[in-house]
């Protein structure tokens, strides 16, 4: 297959770019200024499909790939190309949540097992939380995000971003990049829960996590 792309000058996406590497640079710890990520805006689905050699789901906007390349939905095409409606809200906490996935693999380059953990921590970064219409706050319960460990899936973001909110207001940011980093070496579920533990001193579950949303809703 045969593709052609050229550079082409974006003040939009430029000022969400530099802001996202500034604001990432700080939080993970990290001075990038080499083999930076580049952002591919694509116009048709049927294109990213032939790129990602598989069907796409209409969800699905972004794609971070290694070699720090991202592939983007064109948001001229948004509304057409994707079951989304536009807005430029929505499209920056898009191009931030894969520019995260890039800092992500930098500290944790091996895995980005749990899947709900690299999803979490771009969703909260990306600031996508005030874009949830679900929240697990309202219904003071954690129910699915320990499902999607090696596999991902749409109802992977309905609460990972929240469970990451969780951990750095109760803990810090500085727990949650030692469990990102330690999580490179880390080769199955059970023994991701044992480092979890040893970081943090408690059980990774729901009804652990269950309880900050009740002291969370108990001080709203």
């Amino acid at each position: 297959m045969i593709y052609t792309i050229k550079q082409k000058p974006d003040k939009f996406l430029e000022n969400i770019y530099d802001q996202a590497m500034k604001d990432f640079n700080e939080f993970f710890g990290i001075k990038w200024v080499k083999n930076l990520p580049k952002l591919v805006i694509i116009d048709e689905r049927k294109t990213i499909d032939s790129l990602l050699n598989k069907k796409t789901q209409d969800w699905q906007v972004g794609w971070a790939q290694k070699g720090n390349i991202i592939l983007l939905l064109n948001r001229k095409h948004y509304d057409t190309q994707s079951m989304h409606t536009y807005s430029d809200e929505e499209y920056t906490g898009l191009v931030r949540h894969e520019i995260c996935h890039c800092f992500y693999s930098v500290l944790s380059p091996n895995t980005n097992n749990p899947r709900w953990l690299d999803e979490g921590v771009c969703i909260y970064l990306s600031g996508q939380l005030k874009l949830e219409k679900y929240s697990p706050y309202k219904n003071k319960k954690f129910k699915s995000f320990l499902r999607y460990y090696s596999k991902g899936g749409k109802g992977i973001y309905r609460e990972s971003g929240f469970v990451v909110e969780i951990l750095i207001n109760e803990f810090g940011k500085n727990k949650l990049l030692e469990l990102i980093k330690s999580s490179a070496n880390i080769n199955s579920n059970k023994d991701f829960k044992n480092q979890f533990c040893d970081i943090y001193n408690f059980k990774l579950n729901y009804n652990n996590f269950n309880k900050f949303l009740e002291k969370v809703s108990s001080n709203s």
